[in-house]
């Protein structure tokens, strides 16, 4: 039996929802698709900290940004990189109905969330973490990839891959990288041959890959095996850079494409992207509440003093339990106050107007 499906009234909803809190937003802005659980609030949270999860790898090509600290306190928070989002239902994979039939006993559309992120916000984030970033425009990668399955081989070309081309595109699409396939046009056969492919020719492969001038070349071969295993032998090669080679089996011809794409990348990444552009630096005033003692005023020195992005701190006054800092940020007030959002042991002091001469009121936290 299919999934429960959504009330009409729910389904018409859900398609209207205008992108909510925050307007369509600047053309940077980085828009994400995906999966929610629902429409409450804890579902739509997890739904906007794998949104922004999602972007930083795409922005950073690295797969494993999530796993640092500091980019998991931003995750945290991450309604604050958010301009807006809406809700969409998605048709599940149609097996020969036609588009937009409805059958008996039908799964039910899956609800996903599109987000829009603030792009000025998330590259305030990548400085001040210090995070390496692709290059803009995002360099593309190039695969020519030859398949062998039962004596017969296959070069896969952008217009005759068919599905094995969607798992190539998905995981370079997540790394943030455009893919091409080569168009197997009479330009392609008169510089090289499937064979060329197979046998690793990479001057051939070089002079064909000229036209599309990639930022990297992936060169596959990949065969069936006994026992349903896929082999595969890969070399990626970043602009004149030496080839990297590697293999690898898989149970799967899905997922050996998907992997090789990421292996590609991992090397792309390590080699070609930079530390973003550096924010300029502002001073900014600080007073912080709650200092009641040597051991607390360490506590906050110590806490301003490791925060991505500050560059110098000194402090201006001690009043009783309040201190006075100057601190020297890249990025100035709107990334200390990013950073410091992600710290944990300072909070913001709500005042309305805020104290003359004071950029940021914060309170230490017991």
């Amino acid at each position: 039996m299919g999934a429960r499906r959504l009330p009409a009234w729910l389904a018409i909803l859900l398609a209207l929802v205008p992108l909510a809190a925050g307007g369509t937003g600047a053309g940077g802005d980085p828009v994400v698709r995906v999966p929610v659980a629902g429409t409450g609030a804890a579902a739509r949270d997890a739904a906007l900290r794998q949104a922004l999860a999602m972007a930083l790898v795409r922005r950073t090509g690295d797969r494993t940004v999530t796993e640092r600290e500091a980019v998991r306190a931003a995750l945290a928070r991450a309604a604050a990189y958010v301009r807006a989002y809406r809700y969409l239902r998605e048709p599940p994979p149609s097996a020969g109905e036609a588009a937009g039939a409805v059958q008996p006993g039908a799964e039910a559309p899956s609800l996903a969330l599109e987000v829009r992120l603030d792009g000025e916000a998330l590259e305030r984030l990548v400085a001040g973490l210090g995070l390496a970033v692709w290059p803009r425009p995002a360099p593309a990668l190039l695969a020519w990839v030859a398949v062998d399955e039962g004596g017969r081989r296959i070069l896969l070309t952008d217009a005759g891959a068919g599905p094995l081309a969607a798992p190539m595109r998905d995981a370079a699409g997540a790394r943030g990288v455009p893919l091409l396939l080569p168009l197997g046009d009479v330009e392609d056969l008169a510089r090289l041959e499937v064979a060329d492919v197979w046998g690793g020719f990479w001057d051939r492969v070089l002079a064909a890959s000229a036209r599309y001038a990639p930022a990297a070349v992936l060169l596959g071969r990949v065969r069936a095996a006994r026992g349903g295993v896929w082999q595969g032998r890969w070399a990626v090669r970043v602009g004149e850079g030496t080839p990297v080679a590697w293999e690898v089996e898989t149970p799967d011809l899905h997922a050996q494409l998907a992997a090789a794409v990421d292996a590609a990348v991992d090397v792309m990444a390590a080699r070609l992207t930079r530390p973003p552009e550096a924010l300029p630096e502002g001073a900014v005033a600080v007073l912080v509440e709650g200092v009641d003692g040597l051991e607390a005023y360490a506590r906050v020195l110590e806490a301003l003093g490791r925060l991505p992005g500050v560059t110098s701190l000194q402090v201006a006054a001690a009043e009783g339990t309040r201190l006075r800092l100057q601190v020297q940020a890249r990025g100035g007030r709107p990334a200390l106050a990013e950073a410091l959002a992600g710290a944990g042991l300072l909070e913001p002091v709500a005042e309305a107007p805020p104290s003359a001469g004071v950029d940021l009121h914060l309170r230490l936290r017991p």
